[in-house]
């Protein structure tokens, strides 16, 4: 009778080893999955980022050419003005 139960506990000792065994092997497998998921997300930042540096840069870009198309009419309008007094002093000596 004990060694019945001692063949017993041994097929249930190499059951609960294999469970182990393949609960091991399985974790090996999700972790090395999680490893290349976290890589991927890292790369996929770096894209983005870069992406957005990017569109910062044409942007900027667009910015300046409107800052300097800004500043013409600026001194336009200031040459228009001048010369709106020199006509109003031109004016006002006739």
């Amino acid at each position: 009778e004990d060694s019945a139960e001692l063949l017993h506990a041994k097929g249930r000792l190499e059951a609960f080893d294999s469970t182990v065994s393949q609960l091991e092997e399985a974790l090996r497998c999700k972790e090395e999955e999680r490893l290349v998921a976290l890589e991927r997300e890292r790369l996929m930042s770096v894209k983005y980022k870069e992406l957005d540096i990017f569109k910062l840069d044409v942007i900027a870009r667009e910015l300046k050419a409107l800052d300097n198309e800004l500043q013409l009419q600026g001194s336009a309008a200031k040459s228009v003005q001048r010369d709106a007094s020199k006509l109003r002093n031109y004016d006002e000596l006739q």
